[in-house]
């Protein structure tokens, strides 16, 4: 009895720090993010410098990651992705930019060629820019002011999300005024990689999409969460896609059958 009570004891007390530690880490990560001149981190991957600026780092979530990992958002993801998919030197998409962490991971370091990057969300498009502009990458990346869908029109917001900016999730219609367009009125000469981060539209996404998707069959890396997936799952199919690869938080990456190995 003494022997189980001490480990029960050594449990508690083990648990109790643990969560001190954890809470002293995110007190020092905030004081450290006060302190940043301007709200800009600066960080070195392989060999390159790479500037973040996050001024909502002490309540996004993917603003917090960066500041407290020093590194991209989801590098373990990004760079499994890169080990299977090469741009080096070619066009990608990135639908639902947020700030950047993305498209700066795409040209800064896996080496494409270009990148177009879609935010309709207007404070998260000026932080994007912001990273954008900071990392000399005006020449690399273009940054559209629209939301995506399988057709034209108004959309609003429809869950605001303060938490996450980049979480936000909209409705068709409404007041707010946002633009969202078919992917296909967009002019491409080559896609790599067509990645897809959308909160719940990424079958709208995809049907906007179809065009470009048929004909320079590129990879295409999605986040697909509960029902989303059970809609987009059957059009990816549908045009000739497999899953190559399923990572953590619901990202999946899809490859057209006629290009590599699928499951």
């Amino acid at each position: 009895m003494k022997t189980f009570m001490k480990r029960v004891r050594d449990f508690i007390l083990a648990d109790m720090t643990d969560k001190l530690v954890r809470e002293h880490q995110k007190d020092r990560d905030l004081a450290y993010f006060v302190s940043l001149p301007d709200h800009t981190l600066r960080i070195t991957h392989r060999g390159r410098v790479f500037t973040f600026f996050i001024p909502d780092a002490d309540r996004d979530t993917v603003q917090r990651h960066i500041l407290e990992t020093r590194a991209f958002y989801e590098l373990d993801i990004l760079t499994r992705l890169r080990d299977q998919v090469s741009v080096k030197g070619r066009v990608v998409a990135d639908i639902g930019a947020n700030i950047g962490n993305h498209s700066m991971y795409f040209t800064g370091v896996a080496g494409a060629r270009f990148c177009h990057s879609f935010e309709p969300n207007t404070y998260a498009r000026s932080v994007l820019a912001r990273n954008i502009s900071d990392n000399n990458l005006e020449q690399s990346v273009k940054i559209h002011p629209f939301g995506i869908a399988a057709e034209a029109g108004e959309w609003s917001f429809n869950v605001v999300r303060g938490a996450n900016i980049g979480s936000n999730s909209y409705k068709s219609g409404g007041d707010d005024g946002i633009q969202f367009l078919p992917l296909d009125r967009f002019e491409f000469d080559d896609l790599a990689l067509l990645k897809i981060d959308v909160e719940g539209m990424g079958d709208q996404v995809l049907m906007g999409a179809e065009t470009v998707i048929r004909k320079f069959q590129p990879a295409i890396f999605i986040e697909l969460i509960g029902d989303e997936a059970r809609r987009a799952m059957p059009i990816l199919r549908d045009m000739g896609y497999r899953i190559a690869d399923e990572m953590a938080g619901g990202n999946y990456l899809f490859r057209h059958h006629e290009h590599s190995e699928t499951r």
